[in-house]
């Protein structure tokens, strides 16, 4: 995979993690809302093939939202800090990819 493919994935890794952490917040915000309905993000892997070549690239993650029921605090605060560990393991990955950059430069030169 190429850089710019590692970063694509990290791109949409952090969007993933975004609407993840969106919708925990707005459950909690919500937790005493009379008939409100949990959101669950459900994330499927987006998968894209170059034309003609027929090779297999990854895509990212498409996060979807769903209903899920009454709002349980504890669930969404470990949903929180789920998406900050991938957050935080995504912004890793681009610095890494970026310390690369800087060696490929620095072998060129």
């Amino acid at each position: 995979m190429s850089i710019s493919g590692a970063l694509s994935s990290v791109v949409s890794g952090l969007t993933d993690n975004m609407v993840r952490l969106a919708a925990a917040a707005n459950n909690i915000v919500n937790a005493q809302t009379a008939d409100y309905a949990a959101s669950q993000v459900q994330s499927s892997t987006v998968a894209s093939v170059q034309a003609g070549g027929g090779t297999y690239t990854p895509g990212g993650v498409q996060p979807i939202i769903l209903e899920d029921g009454a709002v349980d605090i504890a669930t969404e605060f470990v949903r929180m800090i789920l998406a900050e560990n991938a957050y935080r393991a995504n912004i890793e990955t681009i610095r890494t990819a970026e310390e690369m950059s800087r060696e490929l430069i620095d072998i060129k030169t």
